[in-house]
């Protein structure tokens, strides 16, 4: 064993028997539940005091591995052959006796699994197991049907094959096929799904379905990890992987089958009905209610959930829904080939198929019989290393990907008065600094970040960035709130509450460089609902945990929970009463806080789309020249920009559609 083991195992060895001779805060601990619950008596106690929560966190959970290490795996017992030498069977007597207590305080006790972990599903049995943290029951990676890859690459899901024996559900899998950091990972058509819930035998939870991130060219389910969420609410907590990229979507003729769901070339919308349908028919074995189903998405997934509004495939496989940060588009099909058949094209060149890209999208587009065959044959031919890589990241920009096809058939094709319309409530959530990661990413940015020298330095782009983030901010946070109630709230006959996060916004409570970079970002409410830190959150800040953040995010878990329940996110009187959003009186519910508390208050729009340009047309804080680059480059063609592009004279991009 390494030396580095060695010393952790000894120290919660120490530090276990140090508190079992200290009477009183042995007493203490035995009232906590949770890691932030057990840090805190300890620090008080005078244990622990130069460490934060996320630095114990992750040198228990490695002192739990370690520890295991000793124990019979069979019995549980003390395991002779694990002592190797003096100095470890040293201290053999000091572990037996307060195994219990270091266990405890590591926070693994292992309790019995109150709710089975080996469950019957309808095509074989799957196995989990217990999370440590939370005491969840969790399973990874349970497939919802077979995988989307060979002879099924743009297919629509098909049944998902016979478990023989009993399928380890233990630990995430790979994730689909995309492009991150810079490296091609994952396996292709992983159409998988992770449920977590509260380790009880409780049945009949209600059941939140959630559809990740990544403007459906990365991400994974894991990026919501339910066990603090389904601890908390004592819910069931389902997060669904789904094609991407190129094999998330793909409207060419060569693809059409004679199916028209498949035909569509709305893949990724299919997997996640096919992830509804699973759940409706299985999700009872895991204790969940199929009667009571929310879904929800953060960014593209919540811009997936906003079109299944709409499409009678998905009516009745969900009973309520949640926008996070996510508005409402669509795209015209024909456009949509064409950019498609562009993006293709230089690999048929590459290939020697055709002798220039003009040949190659002409070919690719050709609804001659011949051409779809031998298309077709090519298509399914590319290695799953070149789909990956065909569209550059998007950044909401439909140009650069073009999602969602008004097919008729998956999309409605025209309007949207139809009886087969999905009539739930929704909540919608979105926040103050809506574009701060696109301001960050943008190339004009980046470029003049990596061009300005200590000797040289760009004076005016911190001015012109802030600038951006504002402006952009107003336009994409109105287009992932008050647009998309306006979009859904004719059609959907049912109520929409619309809540705003300003929490991170304020230089005073998080440092000005945060603040200044980043603020209410989108994706501001991942924390709150996890315990999961990633960037820009590093570990050993504390920006959600202290009694600020601990307050909002019961608040927010109250409001979700009761939504679950009922369909009305208000769970008491004497709480902040959050009013439904009508095109007259437009409310919203405002989260924010500091270090010291938190608060929800009431309050409604206070502004329009033509407020903001007027606006942006009177200030004065950057130049004349920044200004006109920022309208006609930064802001045009995104998703949220259709009515910008056309005040300032962008050319329209001919792929967006509205309802």
């Amino acid at each position: 064993m390494k030396s580095k083991e060695k010393r952790e195992i000894y120290f919660f060895s120490r530090l276990a028997k140090s508190i079992y001779e200290d009477a009183e805060a042995l007493d203490a601990l035995h009232y906590c539940r949770r890691f932030n619950d057990i840090l805190r008596v300890l620090q008080y106690y005078g244990y622990l005091t130069d460490m934060t929560l996320d630095e114990y966190v992750e040198t228990a959970l490695k002192a739990s591995d370690d520890l295991k290490y000793f124990l019979d795996p069979d019995t549980g017992d003390f395991s002779e052959d694990a002592v190797s030498n003096a100095d470890e069977a040293a201290f053999k007597g000091s572990f037996q006796q307060h195994h219990d207590l270091i266990l405890q305080l590591i926070g693994i006790s292992d309790g019995p699994a109150l709710f089975p972990l080996i469950v019957e599903v309808e095509n074989g049995k799957v196995r989990g197991n217990l999370e440590r943290l939370h005491r969840a029951a969790q399973w990874f990676g349970i497939p919802y049907a077979a995988p989307a890859s060979g002879e099924n690459r743009w297919r629509k899901p098909r049944p998902a094959p016979r478990i023989e024996r009993v399928l380890n559900c233990t630990k995430p899998g790979e994730r689909n096929l995309q492009i991150a950091y810079g490296k091609t990972v994952g396996a292709e058509g992983r159409l998988t799904l992770n449920i977590c819930r509260r380790n009880s035998p409780n049945r009949g939870l209600p059941v939140m379905v959630y559809f990740h991130g990544g403007n459906f060219q990365t991400g994974q389910p894991e990026e919501w990890l339910g066990n603090k969420f389904s601890e908390s609410l004592n819910v069931v907590h389902v997060s669904v992987a789904y094609r991407l990229g190129a094999l998330g979507f793909n409207p060419l003729p060569a693809l059409r089958t004679g199916d028209a769901e498949e035909d569509s070339g709305n893949f990724v919308l299919l997997d996640m009905i096919a992830a509804l349908r699973w759940v409706q028919r299985n999700i009872a074995a895991f204790g969940g209610d199929p009667g009571n189903v929310t879904v929800s998405g953060y960014s593209a997934g919540g811009r997936a959930i906003a079109v299944l509004l709409t499409s009678h495939l998905a009516r009745g496989l969900f009973h309520r829904a949640i926008c996070f940060s996510a508005g409402f588009l669509v795209c015209e099909p024909e456009p949509s080939r064409r950019i498609f058949a562009e993006r293709f094209a230089p690999l048929a060149v590459e290939d020697g198929v055709k002798k220039s890209k003009e040949e190659a999208e002409s070919w690719l587009l050709s609804e001659a019989e011949e051409d779809l065959k031998t298309a077709r044959q090519w298509l399914y031919g590319l290695s799953s290393a070149r789909l990956a890589g065909i569209f550059s990241p998007a950044w909401g920009r439909m140009e650069l990907f073009p999602i969602f096809f008004r097919d008729g058939t998956v999309v409605p094709s025209a309007s949207f008065d139809d009886p087969d319309m999905n009539y739930v409530p929704l909540l919608v959530f979105y926040s103050t600094d809506e574009f701060s990661l696109l301001a960050d990413a943008d190339t004009w940015f980046r470029q003049r970040r990596k061009a300005q020298t200590p000797e040289a330095p760009d004076a005016t782009l911190e001015q012109d960035k802030a600038f951006s983030i504002k402006y952009g901010s107003l336009i994409w946070g109105d287009f992932n709130s008050h647009q998309l109630a306006e979009s859904l709230y004719p059609h959907l006959g049912a109520p929409i509450y619309i809540g705003k996060f300003h929490y991170g916004h304020e230089a005073k409570d998080f440092g000005e460089e945060f603040t200044r970079r980043y603020g209410a970002l989108h994706g501001v409410y991942l924390p709150f609902l996890t315990d999961q830190y990633k960037s820009p959150w590093k570990r050993g800040n504390d920006f959600f945990e202290h009694a600020g953040a601990e307050y909002l995010g019961s608040q927010f878990f109250s409001y979700i929970g009761q939504f679950m329940d009922t369909g009305d996110p208000n769970f008491d009187e004497r709480e902040t009463q959050w009013k439904a959003w009508t095109p007259e009186q437009q409310f919203e519910l405002f989260f924010d806080g500091d270090r010291q508390r938190g608060y929800v208050k009431p309050g409604m729009n206070e502004y329009s789309f033509e407020d903001v340009a007027a606006q942006f047309d009177a200030d004065t804080s950057v130049s004349e020249e920044s200004k006109a680059f920022i309208a006609a480059h930064v802001f045009n063609h995104r998703i949220f920009s259709r009515e910008w592009d056309a005040r300032y004279g962008n050319p329209p991009d001919p792929m967006l559609s509205r309802p």
